[in-house]
C-alpha cells in the first residue's frame, strides 16, 4: 500500500561500553541499532513509536527481535504501571531514523517453576538477522491517564498499524579489533 510506513534498513554500530553500573560496578557492552523508516504517503504525516517496547533474541535462528510496538502481555504478568512510548513524526515522502541501544548480553527473567524467577542470559554477538516491528498511526498515541495499566496496554496495542520486516545484519567489530 502506498500510504504505509516501511522499514528500509537496519544498521548496527560496533559495541561500546555503557557507563558503569554504580551499584554492581558492571560495565555492559552496548550496540546502537538504527532503524530507517520510510513514509511512502504523498500527503500524510505518520507517527511511529520510537522507543523499545520489546527486546528478545532467538539463538537458534540468530535473530534479534526489536519491538517498537506494544507486545501482547504474558498471562502471568500483572501490569502495575506502563510508561507511554516515545513517538516521532515522519513527514510525507521522508525517511527518519530511530536509534535504540541494546545490550550485547540480554538478561531475560523466566519463571523458575518455584517461587521467584531465574535469569537467562542471551549473548547477541553472533546475530545474523534483525526482526523489527514498528507501530505507526496518522495521529500520535495519547494514553488515557485514568485507565488502568492493562487497559492502557490494550489501547496502545490497538493503536494504528504495525509494519515488520526481517533484515540481515551483523554486529561489526570495534575499529580497534579490525585487521
Amino acid at each position: 500500500m502506498s500510504d504505509d510506513v516501511d522499514i528500509e534498513r537496519v544498521t548496527l554500530a560496533p559495541p561500546s561500553p555503557a557507563p558503569a553500573d554504580a551499584e554492581r560496578g558492571e560495565r555492559q557492552q552496548m550496540v546502537d541499532v538504527e532503524v530507517a523508516l520510510r513514509n511512502h504517503s504523498g500527503a500524510r504525516t505518520y507517527h511511529v513509536i520510537s522507543s523499545l517496547r520489546t527486546l528478545d533474541y532467538d539463538a537458534t535462528t540468530r535473530t534479534l527481535l526489536l519491538g517498537l510496538s506494544e507486545p501482547e502481555p504474558s498471562p502471568e504478568m500483572v501490569p502495575i504501571h506502563i510508561l507511554p512510548p516515545s513517538q516521532m513524526a515522519i513527514p510525507p515522502q521522508e525517511t527518519a531514523v530511530v536509534t535504540v541501544t541494546v545490550p550485547m548480553v540480554i538478561k531475560r527473567a523466566r519463571p523458575s517453576g518455584t517461587l521467584g524467577l531465574r535469569v537467562e542470559t542471551l549473548d547477541i554477538s553472533g546475530l545474523q538477522h534483525v526482526h523489527c516491528r514498528v507501530s505507526y498511526g496518522e495521529t500520535p498515541h495519547y494514553p488515557d491517564p485514568s485507565a488502568s495499566a492493562r487497559e492502557r496496554m490494550r489501547q496502545l496495542r490497538s493503536w494504528g498499524r504495525v509494519t515488520e520486516k526481517i533484515l540481515d545484519a551483523q554486529i561489526p567489530l570495534p575499529s580497534s579489533n579490525r585487521g
